[in-house]
């Protein structure tokens, strides 16, 4: 069932991964409706990858969301800070701290 949820929002391309203050900003500058068509405006597969993990648990999530935080992409890192701020405090800093080392 998980898969067929993960093929219809990638079809649709549903726009509501985007932040809200985000949506705000694109509406000044396109339709919204052009704006999810383009892949290269709106990356879903690769928000879509960060976004998911969001309320998942584990060091292996968390050095994603790590990860995540290093993209071009602003709403890529959005989801990675937003999936790190939902991980246990103790495993999110011993991992930062890992990763800066």
């Amino acid at each position: 069932m998980r898969k067929q949820l993960d093929s219809f929002i990638l079809i649709q391309r549903d726009i509501h991964f985007l932040p809200e203050y985000e949506m705000n900003e694109v509406n000044h500058s396109f339709v919204m409706y052009e704006y999810r068509q383009s892949a290269e405006k709106y990356p879903l597969e690769k928000i879509y990858a960060a976004a998911s993990l969001s309320g998942l648990q584990g060091a292996a999530v968390i050095k994603q969301q790590l990860d995540f935080l290093l993209s071009n992409n602003k709403v890529i890192r959005f989801w990675g800070m937003m999936g790190l701020r939902n991980q246990q405090k103790k495993k999110t800093g011993l991992l930062i701290a890992l990763k800066s080392i």
